[in-house]
């Protein structure tokens, strides 16, 4: 149940996160790692390579709690995470 006090925030915010394809670690500043779950797939993170710490977007530690039908569905029309060369 702990993903009901921590995941929280708006999912058109977590949408938005996913466009973007550099984000820095909020707590050391480095640039963030792209990472990407295999079960399920739609869910993109970032790890800190310094402080090892990762960033989900609103709604993923849930996703990542509870596969559903759904996520295979937004798995499918998610498609890969495309990774850019820094």
């Amino acid at each position: 149940m702990a993903e009901s006090f921590l995941d929280v925030g708006a999912a058109s915010l977590g949408r938005k996160y996913d466009k973007i394809n550099d984000i820095d670690c909020p707590n050391c500043n480095v640039a963030m790692e792209k990472i990407e779950d295999l079960v399920p797939s739609h869910i993109w993170m970032e790890a800190c390579p310094s402080c090892e710490r990762v960033f989900l977007d609103a709604g993923e530690l849930t996703d990542l709690k509870y596969e559903t039908f759904s996520d295979k569905i937004k798995s499918l029309l998610k498609g890969k995470r495309k990774h850019t060369e820094a």
